[in-house]
């Protein structure tokens, strides 16, 4: 088997590299051609689109946002192949969604193993949103001021290379920074948002007074909170969360880490 192990080198505190030096040392898995590279984000649809090609698996170790632009890239491909995860990342909400957190956590490299040899391959819908594509969810509203912040923030030097814990500890500050204001503001929100369907046709929504709208493909959000337990990833269709209020938006973060609230 042809496995291409795409590994983002500073997910994780740079667990990235630890992985890479691991599947070098593998020997106890047969027939397995390995193929290790190092992810670059300035170049990385292109390292997927020239080496993707023609393998039988690609292994994706980061978070979710390396998980999302390698699919996104591999959507590109006549023939994508099969794709599984190493979580690395801080919320790695589409490992969880799709069983490869629980197994990384149950044995790390050797469970996984196991993983891929008793998994399925699956189909998994890709959505446009505007000219950018996802396969988890998209945020509107307080939901993407909250990551937009973060991530002008994790492209700063002293930030690029900050562990898990850090980079958790960075999303609730923020989160909260943004929640807060919000809550002191008491300011009137508005979202209008426009989809196609399947035969072309522009179908608008307005929503006023609400804060948040999350158009979600995957069960978790946020890190592990939870949306939907019915939510299929392959079924072609979305589900559109619109929440009202502050309240609403940390229930939300809530569901599926608290029992009561799940």
């Amino acid at each position: 088997m042809d496995c291409l192990f795409l590994i983002n080198p500073v997910a994780g505190a740079h667990a990235g590299k630890k992985i890479a030096a691991e599947l070098k040392r593998v020997v106890h898995v047969r027939s397995l051609n390995r193929h290790i590279v190092f992810t670059d984000p300035e170049h990385l649809e292109a390292q997927v689109l020239s080496l993707a090609s023609g393998c039988d698996l690609t292994v994706v170790a980061g978070g979710d946002g390396t998980v999302s632009a390698v699919a996104r890239a591999l959507g590109e491909l006549d023939r994508p192949p099969p794709l599984a995860i190493l979580p690395l990342g801080t919320g790695n909400d589409l490992a969880r969604s799709l069983g490869w957190w629980e197994v990384w956590n149950q044995g790390g490299l050797d469970y996984f193993w196991s993983g891929i040899s008793a998994g399925k391959v699956e189909a998994m819908d890709l959505w446009s949103c505007g000219d950018r594509r996802f396969i988890g969810y998209a945020g509107f509203g307080l939901d993407a001021r909250i990551v937009a912040s973060v991530s002008r923030i994790r492209l700063k030097r002293l930030c690029r290379h900050l562990g898990k814990r850090w980079n958790q500890f960075l999303f609730i500050a923020v989160g909260l920074k943004y929640i807060l204001s919000a809550k002191l503001k008491s300011s009137y929100h508005k979202i209008d948002a426009c989809f196609l369907d399947k035969k072309g046709n522009m179908n608008q929504i307005r929503l006023r007074g609400h804060g948040t709208l999350i158009l979600s493909n995957i069960e978790y959000y946020a890190g592990g909170g939870s949306l939907s337990s019915v939510s299929c990833w392959s079924d072609g269709k979305l589900e559109v969360y619109a929440i009202p209020a502050i309240r609403a938006y940390l229930g939300l973060l809530l569901r599926g880490r608290i029992t009561s609230l799940s």
